[in-house]
């Protein structure tokens, strides 16, 4: 281009419109009119970031579509392009930069990609790719800004739809790449630039690897980009901390979105690119931990750390992998049970899953950020193996030091510490619920316990530091290790009991070492004690004794919960050391209230170590009760053994512990006291006999709290009542302790007193009697209330206290006689008449024991008398100021309480009322204390619990003793009463307590109104207690019935009002105790009175033995039957009713078969009890049970009958039960002539009848005889078609039906069968009415004429089922059958026509039409042809997506012969349809689809085989082995067969990539999956030839087809190879290449001769080849052309042996891939030798005894590569040449622990039972059986499948005959042993099975086959069975499917592709077929055994469920009905 001229002025353009402009522009005659007019038209055209989606009528897409619409492909631009020089770097910017600002303006609509790939091919061509590769190498910045721009473009088009050849031309090599990463814009200061919106150099460079695997890219690209470049994208990395937080970002989001998101790119590709390098560059972001711009959450560190949270914390995820928790890699078989300790350095390298990980962990710093923390913790949760291994290698400073970073270690230590146990682990793998039997190593258990770490010195250190703060971290962390201790004991507790272990277990070794290990590394128990004793540091205290400074307070009481913490923990899991220092534990309770204060800052500390102490005393065997607590100076001044300075008051442990109860609130204080207390004081005699008695008495103790110097309304003194019942009680305990007999004894007698002599025995069982502390504190409470050594006020509460107790003590009694003989002791007690009103309230307590213990028998209600004086004390009270503080309104409330007890009146229930609010308002505790106090039988308490918002948070106690029998009654008071029971989670013992107190009511009331309230509370609370305790619901119900008051109620006659209250508690009971001898005992009584005169019994009798009925079990009820029925009274008084009840309760027990086998010789019983009970459903119903026992379970073929629920094994028990009963010579037959003339006859009464034809030939003469007449004529129609149905099911066997019968039956038949469209007809007519078309085909000739005559006067549509029995008719059926079939079918055409044309989807019973009507027509080709065209027609039209519409069209063109004009009339609307490419797209239609086209090709060819027609198919065809795709390729041939014209023309625009058309045959080649072509090397179909059509192979969609990959090379090769090095590069790198040397080794001729052809051409195109790898490829063609030139000229290409191809296959993709690791084996093997030996096995011995770093893999894949190789004799030959098996056989058995090498030596040993002269060889030379049996001994639990299906190879592939001669027969023996052992190993999963069961049957037909082994296999099968049946369910409905399921189990012999593939069927299919095939191999043994009974009766069951399907279950059902009937069994 000319230089412009400076004085021309050049035209200035500021905006395009039109293309002339941009023209001009172009041709212009100055750089600078160019120059200007580029920019200009480039900021026009540039798609700025910022914007949203560009509409399709934007003016800049019209401005390029006419550009481009006029200048195709920018002919124009690249014409200016090519002209500038490399001087004009400005113009040749603007030139990349308008290119690419016009192929991102056309990616964004899809309509103008056509516009923009033109303009893409044209740079991708080596003109133009290699100027713009240039420019990448340049100095000048722009250029390379934009050259990155366009390649961006490029990339990114259409959603990466280019980028596979951009990833091609893109030069990978150029060394200035990396430095491109470096290259950053300088910004200024200030400068806020979007770098998105203005990329430098590095981040458009980052863009551009982002962009190849960006999730909109296609996966096979991401793929490729990352095999090949894996270092080009990790350098992206590397730099990636210091760019701005929008890069990183992106950076980050496309790696999660693209590749980890991304399923289809192997997990290894993934983990190769983020390796420790890669994860330790973006942890580097942690640096960067605050917000870079204006937003908050533009933190880099916070999206590193999700990001890698995203990738290392879920296994299965991301560089997580799931390990297995504490066990090293692969532990199973390394002999954990001998690790010791110093085994842990050889573990922690190399033996983990998570390398990577591991790694990481070490550079996290955890001590200074903590998201590297969190990191860090989140993977050891996830990967526990890590944690061992951690320690040593992080090297975290743990050295006591008071500093930040020493506590952010210490507390990260004691964090990991903390994680779970991984208890999932411990189970066996592969999903199992049983435990390993062996632990985990001893070292890593402690690691995750106490590091040895030198830990013991560490945390001794920290515990005895200066600095308080670095001892409180150092406790902690102690205190975590204890806790994980202690989870760590607990589940290996859990797995000890679970495997049953004893002493000398492999777990209870392993626990007793962690404990001994644990003992070691702890510290010393003296410095806990030392540090517990330093915790009281010298606060500075004011001069009232307070501390001064409030910090240091809350100092104390860290240290101090924390040293009780250690102290607890100590004594709990390492009592060995707390036992072996002095340390008296009862002096800890002299601290227990030390610290407590109202500051809330300390509240939570005191109250936590107040629990450690408690629960380290209830710990501590050295407790005493009745010990002096001290102080706690002096107990560690005792520890210390040094004289105390100075000792407080002493006190005893009860004391405290009793003061510690009564002063707290918080409810697990008090329920730790509790624990306490009853530990210790069940140890003595005062509450030995029962524990949980201290409950009582401490809920008795008063909690009221009074102000000092409190008096009464008169003056009297009152004092703490708490602190007088606490030392009154410690003295009783005292005084108790110390002569408990004589207390002892003073009770019994006391009780025997007063006791009734008929419950005498319980009140001398001890259990029932409370402690003898009660007779202590009487005498106490006497001796000192005589010699007033109490106080009025200590008087007072010591009485009230006693009165409550002993209320609440009649909840433990049954008798309260004792009780009341104890109130009146009190009541004389304490009879002195005193002045004050304190000695009133006295009396008036012991008063109230007396008339509580009344009211709880029988209540009385009394609302009271109303009393002014109240009225002013309420007044009063009223006008009281209320206190501000918590405490001070508490001492307020309890001095209100004290006015009630302490007030001599009357009050009423208002009055009342009134006083509790304003105390509830106060305290709520008060509330409830001063409900106690209430006066009885007034109704004060209830009144004002229903004014309450919560009335059930009350005591039950209370509100039961304050409840009458009137309000009882009311619903809402047993709701409340209930709901009080169950308010705060009660414990058994509560609600049993609760019950008591119910019996003592219902003990006491005489009214049957009184009793039903009492009941229903009963009732409502066990129905309560079974929803909310269901652990203990049987004692909670057991200890209802053992109450005398329920006892009396069960033995008795109940009223008609209470029974159905008490038929409510029987049912609630009875799921908890059905099985329980209490309620037996009950059903024993009725039994026996129902056995005895029932004359006299009452009609509240008779009821109440009906209602005891239902709980007696089928026994009971049977002899109930017999004893009535053999007395012969069932005809007097109460027998009818009694005989209904026993039916009913009868019919509720039994089902059909189960437990009904005595039913079957109790016919006539039965009989005459339906005669007497005629209305009786019941009685016809057990009638009908009765026969049907006398069966075999689905003995008609019919499915139902059985529960809804029911499992398949308890299903196959009642069938053998009932099988047996069969054959039974005594059963009794029905009379059938008299149920058939009954008036109303039931659904019973025909089952009956229907049972008994198969039983007896009188009833079938007697059946058919009322059918013919009119006896049946009244009948519905179900009821007929079941009779018919028995009828002819059991006539067809033995005769014809009487032609004089035919007609009447026929049109019977007829009617009955024709109910599909009959919406009136029940479902039971329609089961039936299937069975009846089943027998179709069994029944005469004329008798079918006459039906199906009969079915064409039918108005209604024939069901579809009437056409699968037509279809299964033979085919020579008369004329006239023929000719009704006919008009069936034209009827059956039209009416599927019009469903066709409707809308929306098919309904099943279309679908079934066409399925039974293609059936018949194939049959019978009973469709005129204009019929069939016109549903052919229709079904094309309207339902070409439907698989049985294309299903039904192929079947009618295969029939009907159709015109030519018909069939490409059809075949034209298939192909031009609009749903053509969606239906052929879709998995599940794609078959048919190419078959139906199939089909219509080869019709009429010469009218089909149109190129217009063969041009879509290319769309469909995939090029693979399936059998859809060998179909189309038959039809290519078909159209060069027909039209003699090539098919290459068309084929060359096929491409293996759908939607991407190829243009050249090279890119057809180019476009394969190298993936699936290397499969199809492995696999290659070695009998496959050009003569077949349609053949189908295994797996056949997953591999090429060679013969069509041969063609398409061919065609490559004649229009020209590659003609640059990425050309070849991608074509070898397809593997097509290696696709043709394997097919060298073909069976066929014929593709050898192709294969060799195509291999020639290559090597003579070769020859001109200019590429790196050229020279590689040529020494390898160079050795196999050298091969063939020694060979012998013959007619074909001689076939070379598979390993020699195989290997120069894998030698020449390695030339291409080298960094497969094979590539330098393969190469230095080849290079190594001058020629090839063919009779050798390459590259044997020095990959399978390999010495380098790699020799596991090297052994593994050259055991592969002869598994792959090992395809006939010839591969046969080479391998024993070297004696290869007996290698492979020794190392299968002493490389145990290398899974990959056994599965792969399994896989070469299938391969060789696959060939018959290796198998034979094997057997009779390498004593092969004898080896496969040794191995089974051991077998693993994955390898069953595989053994399995080697032993059925060598079965079938055998030479059976030359085997047995040379062995004697003792092959089957061993092969017999084989099946057992595996039958009998934990490794025999239901596939296993499957293919046993087969592997038997083959057996069992062979003619050696030993009787005894075969039973021996059948027995073990059955248990197999067994276990399946606990699983399944069968279905109410049969399959009716008209095909059976086929291909669950895989042909043999199976190769090594399939030999793992599990079953995927349904496992009840999967059940089916194995009892067929059991049962037929049982018929081969030729005599009767209980397999053979047991494997019929599943039989059975398994044709009801298949229906005519089971052709086996059919056959055995005919000849089980022939033989079970009794006139048969009499012959026999």
């Amino acid at each position: 281009m000319a230089t412009a001229n400076k004085q021309t002025k050049p035209t200035t353009h500021t905006h395009f419109t039109k293309y002339e402009d941009i023209r001009r522009v172009l041709h212009a005659q100055t750089e600078t009119a160019v120059i200007e007019g580029l920019t200009v038209l480039r900021n026009q055209l540039t798609v700025k970031y910022s914007e949203n989606a560009i509409p399709a009528g934007d003016e800049r897409l019209l401005l390029a579509k006419a550009w481009l619409e006029a200048d195709n492909a920018a002919r124009g631009l690249f014409d200016l392009w090519g002209k500038v020089n490399i001087r004009q770097v400005g113009l040749t910017a603007l030139i990349l930069s308008v290119l690419s600002s016009l192929i991102n303006l056309l990616s964004s609509q899809y309509t103008y990609h056509h516009l923009a790939t033109p303009i893409i091919r044209d740079i991708i061509l080596p003109q133009w790719s290699s100027k713009l590769n240039s420019y990448l190498s340049t100095s000048h910045n722009e250029l390379l800004l934009v050259a990155l721009k366009l390649y961006n473009s490029l990339s990114t088009f259409a959603g990466g739809k280019e980028s596979r050849a951009v990833l091609d031309i893109f030069p990978w090599e150029l060394k200035s790449l990396p430095k491109l990463l470096n290259m950053r814009r300088k910004s200024k200061g200030n400068d806020q630039v979007d770098v998105l919106a203005r990329p430098d150099i590095r981040t458009l460079y980052v863009l551009f690897l982002l962009s190849f695997v960006d999730s909109k890219a296609p996966t096979v690209v991401k793929t490729a980009f990352l095999e090949q470049r894996r270092d080009n994208f990790v350098s992206i990395f590397k730099g990636l901390w210091q760019d701005s937080y929008p890069v990183v970002r992106r950076v980050l989001e496309t790696c999660w979105s693209g590749i980890w998101a991304d399923v289809k790119i192997k997990r290894t590709v993934k983990i190769n690119i983020f390796a420790e390098n890669t994860v330790g560059q973006i942890a580097r972001l942690y640096e960067r931990n605050e917000a870079e711009d204006e937003s908050t959450e533009s933190v880099p560190a916070d999206l590193a750390h999700h990001f890698l949270l995203a990738i290392c914390t879920r296994p299965g995820t991301g560089v997580c992998f799931k390990d297995q928790g504490w066990y090293p890699r692969n532990d199973e078989n390394e002999g954990e049970g001998q690790d010791t300790i110093d085994d842990a350095p050889r573990r922690n390298h190399g033996r983990i899953y998570n390398k990577i990980l591991a790694n990481v962990l070490k550079t996290l710093k955890v001590n200074e950020d903590a998201r590297q923390q969190e990191l860090a913790l989140r993977i050891l949760q996830v990967c526990p193996e890590l944690v061992a291994g951690y320690w040593p290698a992080a090297a975290l400073t743990l050295e006591p030091r008071l500093s930040s970073k020493w506590i952010a270690n210490i507390a990260f230590f004691g964090s990991a510490i903390s994680l779970p146990v991984p208890q999932t682990t411990f189970l066996l793998l592969g999903g199992s619920q049983l435990y390993r039997p062996n632990p985990p190593p001893l070292s890593t258990i402690m690691e995750n316990i106490l590091p040895s770490v030198n830990i013991k010195v560490h945390l001794s250190r920290g515990l005895q530091s200066s600095s308080t703060l670095v001892q409180h971290c150092a406790a902690l962390a102690l205190g975590k290790c204890l806790t994980k201790f202690g989870s760590v004991l607990k589940s290996m507790q859990e797995v000890q009991n679970a495997l049953e272990e004893d002493e000398d277990g492999l777990w209870s070794v392993r626990r007793r070492e962690v404990e001994r290990e644990v003992l070691r590394r702890v510290p010393d128990f003296q410095v806990i004690v030392a540090f517990a004793q330093q915790k009281h540091a010298q606060i500075p205290m004011d001069v009232d004794g307070k501390a001064q400074d409030t910090g240091a307070i809350t100092k104390a009481a860290l240290l101090s919960e924390s040293a009780q913490r250690l102290l607890w923990l100590y004594h709990r899991y390492l009592p060995q050391l707390a036992a072996e220092a002095r340390f008296d534990v009862t002096r800890l309770l002299a601290s227990i209230h030390e610290g407590v204060s109202d500051d809330e800052a300390t509240t939570g500390l005191v109250t936590l170590r107040q629990l450690h102490t408690l629960r380290l005393l209830n710990e501590s065997e050295e407790f005493s009760i009745m010990g002096k607590a001290g102080t706690y100076q002096s107990l560690l001044y005792d520890y210390l053994r040094l004289k105390p300075l100075c000792l407080g008051p002493s006190r005893s442990a009860l004391n405290t512990l009793l003061a510690l109860y009564t002063g707290t609130n918080t409810r697990p204080i008090k329920l730790a006291v509790t624990e306490l207390l009853k530990r210790s004081l069940s140890q003595t005699l005062l509450f030995q006999h029962d524990a949980d008695e201290v409950d009582l008495w401490l809920r008795s103790i008063p909690r009221g709290k009074r102000e000092p110097g409190a008096k009464a309304p008169d003056g009297t003194p009152l004092g703490d009542e708490v602190a007088a019942i606490t030392l009154f009680l410690e003295d009783c305990v005292q005084r108790c302790v110390k002569t408990p007999y004589r207390y002892l004894q003073d009770l019994q007698d006391f009780w025997s007193q007063h006791t009734a002599e008929n419950q005498l025995t319980d009140a001398q069982d001890s259990v029932s009697l409370p402690s003898p502390l009660l007779m202590t504190i009487l005498e106490q409470l006497d001796a000192k209330f005589t010699r007033d050594l109490l106080s009025p006020s200590d008087c007072l509460a010591t009485v009230t206290y006693i009165r409550k107790l002993v209320l609440r003590l009649a909840s433990k009694v049954l008798d309260l006689q004792p009780l009341h003989a104890l109130a009146k002791r009190l009541e004389a007690l304490v009879d002195k008449p005193g002045p004050s009103s304190v000695m009133t309230a006295i009396g008036r307590e012991a008063q109230y024991l007396s008339v509580g213990l009344k009211q709880l028998e029988r209540p009385t209600l009394d609302s009271g008398e109303h009393n002014p004086m109240v009225d002013a004390l309420l007044e009063e009270i009223r006008t009281e100021d209320v206190p501000s503080t918590l405490a001070g309104q508490q001492i307020r409330a309890y001095e209100l309480v004290d006015r009630y007890r302490l007030f001599d009146g009357p009050w009423d229930q208002a009055q009342f009322s009134q006083l509790a609010y304003v105390i509830q308002q106060l305290d709520i505790g008060a509330a409830e204390d001063f409900l106690g106090y209430a006066t009885l039988g007034r109704g004060f308490v209830w009144h004002y619990i229903r004014g309450t918002d919560h009335p059930e948070q009350f005591n039950f106690e209370t509100l039961f003793l304050h409840c009458s029998n009137d309000s009882e009654a009311r619903e809402d008071t047993g709701r409340i009463l209930i709901d009080s029971v169950f308010y705060q989670h009660p414990t058994v013992q509560d609600i049993k307590r609760a019950i008591s107190l119910i019996h003592h009511r219902l003990s006491s009331i005489h009214t049957v109104l009184e009793s039903k309230g009492i009941l229903l509370l009963l009732v409502g609370l066990l129905e309560r207690a079974g929803s909310e305790t269901k652990a203990q619901f049987g004692e909670i119900a057991r200890s209802i019935w053992q109450l005398p008051s329920v006892a009396s109620y069960a033995c008795g006659a109940l009223d008609p009002i209470i029974l159905p209250v008490f038929k409510d508690l029987i049912a609630s009971s009875k799921r908890a105790l059905d099985e329980e001898p209490l309620l037996q005992d009950y059903v024993q009584f009725w039994e026996t009175k129902l056995k005895g005169d029932v004359s006299t019994l009452s009609r509240n009798e008779i009821e109440t033995a009906i209602t005891w009925l239902l709980c007696m079990d089928q026994t009971c009820l049977l002899s109930l039957l017999d004893h009535f029925h053999g007395t012969g009274v069932i005809h007097e008084g109460n027998a009818p009713v009694l005989l209904e009840g026993i039916l009913h309760a009868l019919n509720q027990k039994l089902y059909v078969g189960d437990g009904c086998i005595s039913l079957a010789s109790r016919v006539h019983q039965l009989q005459d009890l339906a005669s007497l009970l005629p209305g009786s459903e019941s009685a016809r119903r057990i009638l009908s049970i009765a026969i049907r026992t006398s069966l075999p379970l689905f003995y008609d073929g019919l499915l139902g009958g059985h529960k809804s629920d029911e499992r398949l094994s308890s299903l196959t028990k009642v069938a053998q039960t009932r099988w047996g009963a069969a054959l039974d010579r005594n059963a009794e037959q029905i009379d059938v002539e008299k149920l058939m003339q009954l008036k109303d006859t039931s659904p019973l009464d025909i089952t009956i009848i229907s049972a008994a034809l198969y039983k007896s030939e009188s009833a079938r003469s007697t059946v058919r005889g009322l059918l013919l007449a009119n006896s049946a004529s009244s009948w519905p129609l179900q009821d007929v078609a079941r009779v018919l149905y028995a009828y002819l099911d059991t006539s067809l066997g033995s005769e014809n039906i009487p032609c004089e019968d035919e007609e009447v039956l026929s049109v019977l038949y007829a009617r009955i069968t024709s109910f599909e469209n009959d919406v009136s007809i029940i479902q039971d007519v329609q089961h039936v009415g299937i069975a009846l078309l089943s027998l179709l085909p069994r029944l005469p000739p004329s008798f079918i004429e006459r039906i199906i005559a009969s079915l064409v006067d039918v108005k209604q549509e024939p069901s579809s089922h009437v056409f699968s029995a037509l279809a299964d008719l033979s085919s020579s059926a008369s004329e006239a059958a023929r000719k009704s079939i006919n008009r069936l079918t034209e009827r059956a055409s039209r009416w599927t026509v019009t469903a066709l044309s409707s809308d929306g989807p098919l309904p099943r019973q279309v679908h079934d039409m066409m399925s039974s009507v293609a059936r018949t027509i194939k049959r019978f080709k009973s469709l005129t042809a204009s019929s069939a065209e016109t549903l052919v027609i229709t079904a094309v039209l309207h339902r070409l997506q439907d698989s049985t519409a294309l299903s039904l069209i192929n079947d009618v063109l295969c029939t009907v012969e159709m015109k030519p004009v018909t069939v490409n009339r059809v075949l034209q609307t298939v192909l031009q349809h609009t749903k053509f490419e969606t239906v052929a797209r879709d998995p599940g239609i794609h078959s048919k689809l190419v078959t139906l086209l199939h089909t219509l090709f080869h019709l009429h060819p010469k009218n089909t085989c149109q190129a217009s027609h063969v041009e879509p198919l290319l769309t469909l065809y995939g090029g693979t082995m399936s059998e859809a795709d060998r179909k189309l390729l038959s039809i290519f041939k078909l159209f060069e067969k027909t039209k003699y014209v090539s098919i290459a023309s068309l084929l060359v625009h096929w491409s293996a990539t759908p939607g991407a058309p190829s243009s050249t045959a090279l890119e057809s080649v180019q476009s394969f999956d190298a993936a699936r072509m290397l499969r199809s090397c492995l696999q290659f179909p070695q009998r496959i030839s050009a003569s077949d059509e349609a053949q189908a192979f295994a797996d056949g969609e997953n591999i090429y087809d060679p013969f069509f990959v041969i063609l398409l090379f061919a065609r490559m090769l004649g229009e020209g190879a590659p003609t640059t090095a990425p050309g070849w590069v991608q074509l070898f790198r397809s593997n097509v290449v290696s696709l043709l040397l394997r097919a060298l080794s073909a069976h066929s001729d014929e593709v050898r001769d192709a294969a060799l052809a195509q291999m020639a051409g290559l090597y003579n195109v070769l020859q001109d080849a200019d590429f790196q790898e050229r020279p590689h490829v040529l020494y390898i063609l160079d050795l196999l052309r050298d091969v063939y030139a020694k060979n012998t000229p013959d007619q074909h290409a001689p076939r070379l042996p598979v390993y020699i191809t195989l290997h120069l296959a894998h030698a020449l993709r390695g030339v291409f891939y080298p960094s497969n690791f094979t590539y330098p084996l393969t190469a230095r093997f080849l290079l190594q030798r001058p020629e090839l030996d063919t009779n050798d096995m390459p590259l044997l011995y020095s990959m399978l005894y390999s010495v380098s770093d790699q020799w596991r893999k090297e052994r593994a894949w050259i055991v592969r590569f002869m598994s792959d190789g090992m395809v006939g004799r010839q591969e046969w030959k080479i391998l024993r040449k070297r004696h290869t098996w007996d290698l492979l056989a020794s190392m299968f058995h002493s490389e145990e622990s290398d899974l990959h090498l056994r599965r792969s030596i399994l896989e070469l040993l299938a391969n060789l039972t696959c060939e018959r002269h290796a198998v034979t060889s094997l057997v009779l030379g390498s004593a092969f059986l004898s080896w496969v049996e040794l191995q089974l001994e051991s077998i693993k639990q994955d390898e069953g499948t595989a053994w399995v299906k080697i032993l059925e190879n060598t079965l079938v592939t055998l030479d059976l005959q030359k085997v047995q001669t040379a062995t004697q027969g003792e092959w089957w023996s061993i092969i017999s042993r084989c099946m057992i052992a595996l039958l009998q190993s934990p490794a025999c999963s239901r596939t296993v099975f499957a293919y046993a069961v087969r592997v038997i049957l083959r057996l069992s037909a062979l003619p050696m086959a030993s009787n005894p082994q075969i039973e021996d296999f059948i027995s073990l099968s059955i248990k197999h069975l067994a276990a399946l049946e606990n699983a399944l369910q069968i279905p109410h409905s049969a399959d009716d499917s008209s095909e059976r399921l086929v291909g669950i189990l895989c042909p043999a012999p199976h190769r090594s592709y399939v030999l793992w593939k599990a079953i995927e069927a349904d496992e009840l299919e999967l059940w089916g077929q194995c009892v067929e095939s059991l049962w037929s191999a049982t018929m081969q043994v030729g005599e009767r055994s209980a397999a053979w009974d047991a494997l019929t009766a599943r039989l059975l069951i398994w044709r009801a469920n298949a229906g005519q399907r089971s052709t086996v279950g059919e056959w055995a059902r005919r000849e089980v009905v022939r033989n079970i009937s009794v006139d048969f069994i009499a012959s026999v």
